[in-house]
């Protein structure tokens, strides 16, 4: 049941307050509940009352509340999705992140951290065996030992725990996108380009920031890349 009509990008209330209090107070708290769902599903920061914490409340009272959140929803909407990814070597820089939280101040952010240099370097202090595959401007490195793969799985997990720190450190919210799995019998890498190359259709941008000077075959796909200095 819904309590509202679509007019102008904004939503309206279908006949005023009266209308919404007829309809009876058990309705109301499970739209006040469903707007909270759909808001918290885009990253805003409600929590979900339970019927039971909204029962306290008279009509006229779930009735503003129901305006208030059906606002929020509204401009959580608006905001444009971005996917950003960015190579290893921006991992632990501060000046990347003051820019994140600068130019995306205003949208929903979701990011994949690249682990590509933490990972040759471990190869080469380990002497881990691998090989580089895939096609030009996609190379990911083919590890030879499980052993060795559990090591890059867990260097990926590490790089992830610093992100998710220097999130917490500049006041940023973004959703993390993990490179690196485990399945129930060994331990996989994604390469960064490639997994962000088949997210794109779910966002408004996408953008990848790195040190390193592109390959053409990145940018010839719906990816703005941007050399970060």
């Amino acid at each position: 049941m819904f309590f509202y009509k679509e007019k102008k990008g904004e939503r309206e209330m279908a006949h005023g307050e009266s209308v919404l209090i007829r309809l009876g107070k058990e309705n109301i708290i499970t739209e006040v509940r469903r707007l909270c769902r759909d808001l918290q599903a885009l990253g805003g920061e409600v929590k979900i009352p339970s019927r039971k914490d909204l029962k306290i409340f008279n009509d006229s009272q779930l009735v503003s509340m129901y305006t208030n959140f059906s606002m929020k929803l509204d401009a959580e909407e608006k905001k444009e999705k971005f996917l950003v990814k960015f190579s290893g070597d921006l991992v632990e820089k501060d000046s990347f992140y003051k820019m994140l939280k600068k130019e995306y101040a205003d949208a929903i952010l979701d990011i994949i951290p690249g682990a590509g240099m933490q990972t040759y370097e471990l190869c080469k202090r380990k002497k881990i065996r691998f090989k580089i595959v895939g096609p030009p401007g996609f190379r990911r490195r083919k590890v030879f030992l499980k052993e060795d793969r559990k090591e890059i799985h867990e260097e990926g997990i590490r790089v992830q725990k610093i992100v998710r720190e220097k999130l917490k450190q500049f006041g940023i919210k973004a959703e993390i996108i993990p490179l690196h799995f485990k399945t129930r019998n060994d331990y996989h890498t994604e390469n960064g380009d490639l997994k962000a190359m088949s997210l794109a259709h779910n966002y408004d941008h996408v953008v990848v920031y790195t040190l390193q000077k592109k390959k053409p075959e990145v940018t010839k796909f719906r990816i703005k890349v941007i050399r970060f200095k």
